[in-house]
């Protein structure tokens, strides 16, 4: 036996799962794309092929095909093309890490680099008939150990709740409103900065001009991602601002930040104006809460945690 032919057994022997079978990739890309050099170094490496079309389920769905498919399947190779050829692509990646099959991501562009840097999914950047270089990659994925795509860890939280911390905080507040002194919203301010130190947050800025605008508070945290974008911008007023300051507040916001790039801000208040429920849902980005009821809720919760549900309660109407 030749020592071209003994390593070509030694790779089909070890695309072989550890139940001694012959593994099964199923293929996805866009219509057009050939993928035969993808296919055909798998099969060299003993690896079945297999694509959703050559199912022979007529009349079914194609969701039904693409779980038979990805039932049969012991790993799932997708290939990426132009943005608006992938989408049959990307509902397969989607559906196979559902269900935590072995994924690799085969791209000529950097959109495998930037959805595999988001998913956690292992990606090859080479055109689908660049021999040599899918050759290496196939190789690497196929000898590495898999045990589904388990994503990219979750980061430690950044921020914590305050427990009797708050307690002292909300103390300072009422002895501070009571008095009324002369510059409430300075002193206010420096509680809630306060509270935002204890909770955890080591980047913040106060009183410093973002962009075009200067603004209270800008908080910058981990805990934020993904779905409200750094830095959260925040104000404090003495008052929950009327319907007229508070369109003004949202132009400074979107200031700061620049033109459509104003995600979520929090405004915090010491006290509210009449019929200041109204104004809750006046602007859809921007967050309303009472300084009293911040530190309250902070007592048990840490920041981030709770700018996310207050967030998540704007977003599905049960704020």
């Amino acid at each position: 036996m030749s020592s071209a032919d003994a390593r070509a057994k030694r790779k089909r022997r070890s695309a072989k799962s550890r139940r001694g079978r012959e593994r099964t990739a199923f293929i996805t890309a866009p219509p057009a794309t050939d993928t035969s050099v993808i296919r055909r170094l798998l099969e060299q490496q003993g690896v079945n092929t297999l694509a959703a079309d050559e199912l022979d389920l007529p009349g079914a769905p194609l969701s039904m095909v693409v779980m038979e498919a990805m039932g049969r399947a012991d790993i799932v190779i997708g290939v990426l093309g132009e943005r608006e050829e992938s989408g049959n692509v990307l509902f397969e990646l989607g559906v196979a890490q559902g269900l935590k099959k072995p994924t690799l991501l085969i791209a000529a562009k950097e959109n495998a680099t930037a959805l595999g840097a988001a998913t956690g999914i292992p990606y090859l950047r080479a055109e689908p008939d660049n021999f040599a270089a899918l050759e290496f990659g196939l190789t690497q994925f196929l000898s590495a150990p898999h045990h589904g795509n388990a994503g990219p860890k979750l980061a430690q939280k950044e921020t914590r709740p305050l427990g009797e911390y708050a307690d002292a905080l909300l103390a300072r507040l009422h002895a501070h409103q009571e008095q009324g002194d002369q510059h409430p919203e300075d002193l206010l301010r420096d509680i809630i900065v306060e509270a935002l130190e204890a909770s955890g947050i080591s980047t913040l800025s106060v009183g410093e001009k973002q962009g075009e605008a200067r603004i209270d508070i800008a908080v910058w945290s981990n805990d934020l991602d993904p779905w409200i974008r750094n830095p959260l911008l925040m104000e404090v007023k003495k008052y929950l601002p009327g319907k007229g300051e508070l369109d003004t507040l949202v132009k400074r916001f979107a200031d700061a930040l620049g033109p459509g790039s104003l995600n979520w801000a929090l405004v915090i208040y010491g006290a509210a104006a009449p019929k200041a429920e109204r104004l809750k849902h006046l602007h859809p980005h921007i967050l309303l809460l009472s300084a009293e009821k911040f530190l309250e809720s902070l007592r048990d919760t840490g920041f981030g945690d709770l700018v996310r549900k207050l967030r998540n309660e704007r977003v599905h109407g049960r704020g």
